[in-house]
C-alpha cells in the first residue's frame, strides 16, 4: 500500500512539472495613449522704444522726441542737442529686456522705456506679480520708477485694447502687451544729482486655474 502512495504521488509531481492540466480561453485588449502637455510662456517682442530729449540751440526750448531718437537731417535742420534719453532692448538672456536711463533731470514730463510683450502660452495665464526691486543701499530709485502694462492691438481673444494688465488680469494665446517703465519726474533737488541707481522689474504669469477636484 505504501508504495502504490508513493508512485501515485510520483506520477502527480511528474504531471506538474510537464505543465499537463487544463487550457483556458483567454482575450486581451491593448492601448497606446500619447500626452502633449501645455505651456504658460511669455515672450519679449522685437518693437522697443523710449524718450529723447534735445535740447534746441536757437531757441533753448526743450523737445522731445518719442518714441523714436530725431534723425540725423532733423538734428542738423532744427540744431538739436541731445541732452538726454530713455530706451529699452533686448536682453542678452531669454525673457530679459534692458533698460536705460541716462543724463535724466528734472522736467515736467516723464522718462519712459517701452517694449510689448506677447502671451504665447497655450494655456490660459494669470499675472502673478509685478514687482519692482532694487539692490542698491539707498533704493531712492523706487520712488520715481511705475511700471504700466495695458493690452495692445491687435485685439486679443478676451480683452479690448489699452485695458489695464495688473496682478490677477487674465492672458491668452496672442495677446499682445504694450509695456512702460516709467521714471516720473525728478524734483529741484540737488542731493539726486551726478548718482547711479539701478533697479530690475519681475512680471510672474502663472496658469489661470488652481487644482481642483474633479467634479
Amino acid at each position: 500500500m505504501r508504495k502504490i502512495t508513493i508512485m501515485a504521488l510520483v506520477l502527480v509531481l511528474c504531471l506538474g512539472a510537464i505543465g499537463v492540466g487544463y487550457a483556458s480561453w483567454t482575450d486581451e485588449i491593448i492601448i497606446t495613449g500619447d500626452v502633449e502637455t501645455g505651456s504658460v510662456d511669455i515672450e519679449v517682442g522685437s518693437i522697443f522704444s523710449g524718450t529723447y530729449v534735445y535740447k534746441d540751440l536757437d531757441t533753448h526750448e526743450l523737445v522731445v522726441f518719442g518714441p523714436n531718437p530725431a534723425s540725423a537731417a532733423r538734428i542738423e535742420a532744427d540744431n538739436l542737442l541731445l541732452v538726454g534719453s530713455a530706451w529699452a532692448q533686448a536682453g542678452a538672456a531669454d525673457d530679459t529686456i534692458d533698460m536705460f536711463f541716462h543724463n535724466v533731470f528734472p522736467t515736467c514730463f516723464p522718462w519712459k522705456a517701452d517694449a510689448f510683450l506677447h502671451y504665447a502660452g497655450s494655456v490660459p495665464g494669470k499675472v502673478k506679480a509685478i514687482e519692482v526691486t532694487t539692490t542698491d543701499a539707498d533704493p531712492w530709485i523706487l520712488d520715481y520708477v511705475t511700471v504700466i502694462m495695458k493690452i495692445a492691438p491687435p485685439l486679443p481673444n478676451s480683452l479690448p485694447t489699452n485695458t489695464p494688465v495688473v496682478v490677477g488680469t487674465q492672458l491668452h494665446n496672442c495677446d499682445d502687451i504694450s509695456l512702460v517703465v516709467r521714471l516720473d519726474p525728478l524734483p529741484q533737488d540737488n542731493t539726486l544729482q551726478d548718482l547711479d541707481a539701478s533697479f530690475s522689474v519681475r512680471i510672474v504669469v502663472e496658469q489661470w486655474a488652481e487644482c481642483m477636484p474633479p467634479p
